[in-house]
């Protein structure tokens, strides 16, 4: 089941317990777009890929809701969108992630790795997770992909470990993908 907090005004992440873990929510089926730049409430293009791809909302076809997004890369472009805040974990929590998608091209699930900064703020870790595993798809129907991390408990060079993180799409060059219904849950 795909969750919108469009109902409910709400674009921040939010956990809430589901079984034994929590539940990611963070406008997962793209209801809700904001005005500024296209993207979905709640995510944010990552400005080193901004300028790689294109994205729009479509409203036909959806596989929850009225609205899932498309992206689109060319020969040598790239994409990535993200969720705008950071997710508190701690290390070794395990996170599944899934995403209905539709379409040609090659994508994968990422994890942007942050922890707090001395000033208290969150800083970008040093490195993410990028799963090994790229899905190919030629599909026109709506298909299911799924992704299982486990947070790493080692140090980075400043000592600190992983507090937060961002669950993020890459989309590989020479794809047009559409996506809908990302979900995601946390076990401890």
């Amino acid at each position: 089941m795909c969750l919108s907090l469009t109902a409910l005004g709400v674009s921040m992440i939010v956990t809430g317990q589901v079984g034994d873990g929590l539940e990611i929510i963070s406008n997962n089926s793209f209801e809700e777009i904001q005005n500024e730049n296209g993207a979905p409430s709640g995510w944010i293009c990552n400005p080193a890929y901004k300028q790689a791809g294109t994205m729009r909302v479509v409203t036909e076809g959806a596989k929850d809701g009225k609205n899932s997004i498309e992206i689109a890369t060319g020969p040598e472009l790239l994409y990535a969108l993200c969720y705008k805040e950071p997710i508190s974990v701690l290390p070794e929590d395990k996170i599944r992630l899934n995403v209905f998608v539709k379409g040609v091209g090659r994508f994968r699930v990422d994890l942007y790795l942050f922890c707090k900064s001395s000033s208290g703020g969150s800083n970008w870790w040093g490195r993410n997770i990028q799963d090994e595993q790229v899905f190919e798809i030629d599909s026109d129907e709506w298909t299911s992909r799924s992704v299982e991390i486990e947070i790493p408990s080692e140090e980075n060079g400043e000592g600190l470990k992983i507090n937060g993180v961002k669950p993020a799409l890459f989309i590989l060059p020479n794809s047009s993908l559409q996506f809908d219904c990302f979900t995601g849950t946390i076990s401890k």
